[in-house]
C-alpha cells in the first residue's frame, strides 16, 4: 500500500475540478467539478481550524449571521456553512440519517454549474491559506501539475 499526502492530491483535484468545470458540456461534469472541489474544502478546511485560520466559509458563514444579534453564533454559522454546502452534501448521500429517508431525497434543485464555481473558488481560496510546512511554493513549482499554480491565482 502507498502512502499519499492529501494537501498534494487536494492539489491535484483542485486542478480536476477546474478542468470539468472549465470544458463541462453536461451537467456530470458539474457535478464532477463540486464533488472535487467540496472534497478539497473536506481536507483543507479542518487543517486550517486546526491552525487557527478561517477557511473562506467559515469566514463567509460568520460574516452572513454577524448582523443577527445571537448568542448561538456558533450554532448559526454551522447552519450556514452547511447551507454553503447543501448541493456538494446532497451529491454525496442519499437520506438523512432517521430523519429523512433515501427514497424521498433522490431529487435536488440546483444550479450545477453555480454551485461548481462557487465550491471551486471557496476551494481555491482556502488552498492558497495553506502555510508552510504543509506545503510550499517551491514544492508546487518543481512536483505538482503546472496547471495549479495558474488556477491558484486566476480563480
Amino acid at each position: 500500500m502507498t502512502e499519499h499526502d492529501k494537501i498534494p492530491l487536494a492539489g491535484e483535484m483542485l486542478v480536476q475540478a477546474v478542468k470539468s468545470y472549465e470544458h463541462a458540456l453536461k451537467d456530470i461534469d458539474y457535478v464532477t467539478s463540486i464533488l472535487l472541489a467540496g472534497a478539497v474544502i473536506g481536507i483543507i478546511a479542518p487543517l486550517l481550524e486546526e491552525l487557527d485560520i478561517k477557511s473562506s466559509q467559515v469566514a463567509l458563514a460568520e460574516l452572513s449571521v454577524k448582523s443577527s444579534n445571537s448568542t448561538s453564533l456558533d450554532k448559526k454559522v454551522g447552519r450556514a456553512i452547511g447551507f454553503y454546502r447543501f448541493t456538494y452534501n446532497a451529491l454525496k448521500h442519499a437520506g438523512h440519517g432517521k430523519n429523512i429517508p433515501a427514497s424521498k431525497d433522490l431529487v435536488i434543485h440546483a444550479d450545477l454549474k453555480d454551485e461548481a464555481e462557487f465550491l471551486i473558488r471557496h476551494a481555491v481560496q482556502d488552498y492558497n491559506k495553506i502555510p508552510e510546512p504543509y506545503i510550499t511554493l517551491e514544492y508546487i513549482n518543481n512536483n505538482m501539475p503546472h496547471e495549479l499554480l495558474d488556477v491558484l491565482q486566476s480563480w
